[in-house]
């Protein structure tokens, strides 16, 4: 099955060069995307790489976080462990988990502004309408963390007539899920959306070691956003949403064998994510400028409990980040065929971290952070040629303050609260030509992107007691952003029946900040500090395709193929010269869809190539090896019985394949999901 995907996917390149030239039912795509220059504009206009994970996409796959989402349609290394902690990857680049996400080398958004936390198992799909996908350095517009790429994530607003509808599922594991939706116009000067659901499953099964003991999760989700026509060329948007997850991880009874799960296991997380936005928009000068201003805050917690069993709670480690943000923007399109578009961005984030071992209380592994940036960014794009050939310039510089607390209740020795500053700047060009007919187009890009340094790896000065040892760690304030350089290089082509886009990509890495530990007594202590180390290059191309089969040969129903692949050709450390960690030689997404407007049926295939991975069968060294590839496909079968109800059916892993995201932490073996969607 996956050598036939694949011969599909070049047949459908192969026939399309053939097939487009006797065709005369051009058509431009209909698409839009508001994240490569932070304004609408036609996905045919933009330079850079761009996925698009509609509404229907995203009902099809079944997945219940932008988690599950990413991991069936994006290529690019996921780190999924079990329950709410699944990071996401772009180009060998991967998010932050933990909070901090602009040390994070992807980066997440939510309606244009960060979300706040880089593990999108948090975040439910109840009220997603879209998801847009970066791929490269988006450094330029975004800032740090932007350097793999920028995964935005867009809600319903409640646009058009008003309707209600009620989901309930149900499934393996005694899973179930509630779900209450609705929204619309309510006159044509207030519109929303709103949505609340309870989620909750048992321990699941996989199909090499039978029970995973203590994998239960629950989560409550509630959100929406309300937009109010202020005047004809003025709105507010006020919106938010708060998301309690809970659930417990498991433990292998001998990490070396792996042979069973632990099954009186009592640890448990935590990890709830909230946020609030408001934005204005305003349309002045016969609607040549464009105001937008956006307030957020945003609230991220991990905590995890893993004390003595049955109750886990009398020993912890919590970490919560609360960010402030304001972003005001101004978009000129006063000259024709230009659109300039600047703004400033201040932000404030503040990490607490505390911690108990076995009932007292305990030095937290890292301490309290602050951090503070002020931003100025700029683009401007212009078209020429009669509109075939548009150059896009732009870029940001960043400005930071970062500070190290010391943690309520620690027990640090000499803690010194200091604070360190550095700025950056990250530029880009990008230029997109359209060849005659508008339906091929070449594209190439050239972007910095940067990750800025931990506010402890700059600032910290400290001395902590662990495992009977004194251990002295101290910041390095000359320490550099990680920095990459990329250029992209490729073609784009639609027509009304296909879609393709293939990238070639190269970037260059520098300043790796890595850890730097004497484990040797020095003035009687250990020590732990940070410096810049090794460069490393990641090059490969990427392929999207989308095939109307249907169209193609004038049949009826719809028949579509879609493949999402990527192939990493060279990744490496300069110096060394040794494979870089998480990043396979291949990747491929792909599917097919039949759909007669009544009845819905798609199988979709995944497949992750062999990767070097760490192996912490021993903690304190451990080793690097290769994994295997594995593969699974899922079913999907919705069928609409009225226009006011419709059944589906989601099978997952299909073969019972074995599924491992990452060493250690095997997925669900075969399972399935029922529901039924009713709408007043």
């Amino acid at each position: 099955m996956k050598k036939v995907l694949t011969m599909l996917t070049l047949a459908a390149c192969i026939a399309n060069n053939g097939w487009s030239q006797s065709s005369n039912e051009y058509v431009k795509l209909d698409k839009y995307v508001v994240t490569a220059s932070k304004e609408k504009e036609s996905l045919v206009d933009v330079s850079i790489p761009i996925q698009i994970l509609d509404s229907n996409k995203i009902k099809l796959s079944g997945a219940i976080s932008i988690g599950e989402l990413l991991g069936k349609y994006v290529t690019g290394h996921l780190h999924k462990y079990n329950g709410f902690s699944t990071v996401p990857g772009i180009r060998g680049l991967r998010a932050d988990a933990h909070g901090d996400d602009i040390k994070g080398h992807v980066l997440i958004l939510i309606d244009g502004h960060r979300v706040g936390t880089g593990n999108v198992a948090k975040i439910s799909l109840d009220r997603v309408e879209r998801v847009e996908i970066i791929k490269g350095p988006a450094s330029a517009l975004y800032g740090s963390a932007a350097m793999g790429g920028v995964i935005n994530i867009i809600t319903k607003k409640g646009e058009g007539e008003f309707s209600t509808s009620l989901t309930l599922e149900g499934g393996s594991f005694d899973y179930q899920k509630e779900l209450l939706s609705g929204g619309g116009s309510i006159n044509d000067k207030v519109s929303f959306h709103a949505a609340i659901s309870h989620e909750e499953s048992d321990n699941y099964k996989d199909p090499a070691f039978g029970e995973v003991y203590n994998t239960t999760r629950t989560q409550d989700n509630f959100g929406g956003n309300l937009t109010i026509q202020l005047a004809d060329n003025q709105s507010l948007r006020i919106g938010g949403n708060i998301a309690k997850n809970d659930g417990g991880y498991p433990t292998w009874d001998n990490w070396t064998t792996y042979s069973s799960y632990k099954k009186e296991n009592s640890d448990y997380y935590e990890k709830d994510h909230s946020y609030f936005d408001a934005e204005y928009n305003a349309y002045l000068l016969d609607e040549q400028l464009h105001l937008k201003s956006v307030f957020y805050w945003l609230e991220d917690k991990n905590d995890w409990y893993y004390g003595t069993y049955p109750d886990a709670s009398d020993s912890f480690a919590k970490n919560q980040d609360t960010t402030l943000g304001f972003d005001q923007q101004f978009s000129l399109n006063k000259f024709k065929n230009q659109l300039i578009v600047f703004g400033i961005t201040l932000e404030k984030l503040e990490k607490e971290t505390s911690s108990r071992s076995f009932g007292y209380s305990s030095t937290p592994a890292i301490p309290s952070m602050e951090y503070e940036s002020k931003s100025f960014y700029f683009q401007d794009s212009v078209s020429l040629l009669n509109d075939t050939l548009k150059v896009t310039v732009g870029g940001r510089y960043d400005y930071f303050d970062l500070s190290t607390k010391e943690s309520d209740n620690s027990s640090y020795t000499d803690f010194v609260e200091k604070s360190e500053d550095f700025d950056q700047f990250s530029p880009k060009f990008g230029i997109n030509y359209k060849l005659p007919g508008d339906t091929l187009r070449l594209k190439a890009n050239i972007g910095k992107g940067f990750c800025t340094p931990a506010a402890d790896q700059l600032s910290s000065e400290y001395t902590l007691l662990s495992w009977g040892h004194y251990s002295r760690t101290l910041g390095n304030p000359d320490l550099e952003p990680e920095k990459s350089v990329t250029f992209d290089v490729g073609l784009a082509y639609v027509n009304s029946f296909i879609n393709f886009d293939l990238t070639f990509f190269s970037t260059d890495l520098e300043d790796k900040i890595i850890t730097s530990s004497d484990m040797t007594l020095y003035n009687g202590y250990y020590w732990t500090t940070w410096t810049n180390s090794g460069d490393a290059t990641i090059q490969g191309v990427d392929l999207m395709l989308e095939w109307q089969i249907n169209s193609t040969f004038e049949w009826f129903p719809e028949l579509v193929l879609y493949s999402n692949i990527t192939f990493n050709t060279k990744y490496e450390d300069k110096d060394t010269k040794e494979d870089l960690e998480y990043i396979s030689d291949y990747e491929c997404k792909s599917g097919l869809r039949f759909d007669n407007k009544k009845f819905l049926v798609e199988i979709s295939h995944v497949l992750v190539g062999p990767q070097k991975r760490r192996n912490f069968d021993v903690w304190t060294a451990y080793v690097v090896e290769e994994s295997d590839s594995f593969d699974f496909f899922d079913l999907t079968i919705r069928w609409s019985l009225t226009e006011k109800m419709s059944l589906f059916l989601n099978v997952f892993n299909v073969l019972d394949s074995e599924i491992e995201w990452e060493r250690g932490y095997m997925m669900p073996e075969r399972n399935y999901k029922v529901g039924a969607k009713f709408t007043f």
